[in-house]
């Protein structure tokens, strides 16, 4: 199962790094705390295999460019 991550991860590498940069914005706040454990929570792992998922399963569908809404 591991190598069907990575081959999928490696496959929407593009894509994951424009999600890791959205959360890293999303994580601004006025408030150092607030950053911290949001930082903190995102730097902790587990947080990738669901956005990969989505990202294939959105592909499956036929779509082939993922909508932003930023």
């Amino acid at each position: 199962m591991k190598h069907l991550v990575a081959a999928a991860n490696s496959y929407f590498e593009n894509e994951l790094s424009d999600l890791e940069l959205l959360l890293e914005k999303q994580l601004q706040s006025r408030y150092p705390e607030v950053a911290d454990l949001g930082r903190y929570m995102l730097e902790s792992g587990g947080k990738r295999f669901r956005p990969t998922l989505t990202l294939l399963f959105y592909r499956l569908m036929g779509s082939s460019e993922p909508e932003t809404s930023a």
